[in-house]
């Protein structure tokens, strides 16, 4: 039994089961201005790179709850406004080099899966 609990421990515990950051073997690139549509409960797409700078994330939601982008990583946090549903907002920000964390704050989104990450790049 000890090995059934802490096989179930670690199973529930663990970072992927709590919506970790998934698997990202290809990012699609964008130049300074990245497209992502937001649904229940992912970001397309999840994994992203981008160049180092000033970059405009254009945030669509097609899903039937609010949604936003948070941006965690290389000590920084940021957060994009709230999107509603059917509304498209425009989150603008400057990211040096680094690899970060992408979520969904609202609810239980993140823990969902609503989790990607994000490659900057040096120029």
């Amino acid at each position: 039994w000890f090995f059934i609990l802490l096989f179930a421990f670690f199973l529930f515990t663990s970072h992927k089961a709590w919506g970790g950051e998934p698997s990202c073997e290809t990012p699609v690139f964008f130049e300074k201005e990245v497209k992502i549509t937001m649904v229940e409960y992912h970001h397309k797409p999840n994994c992203i790179e981008v160049q180092t700078g000033e970059i405009r994330f254009i945030l669509k939601n097609e899903g039937k709850y609010g949604h936003d982008l948070r941006i965690q990583g290389e000590g920084i946090e940021k957060r994009s406004p709230k999107v509603k549903p059917r509304q498209t907002k425009v989150f603008e920000t400057r990211l040096a080099p680094g690899r970060y964390k992408i979520s969904c704050r609202m609810g239980n989104h993140a823990k969902r899966g609503m989790v990607g990450t994000l490659f900057v790049r040096p120029l």
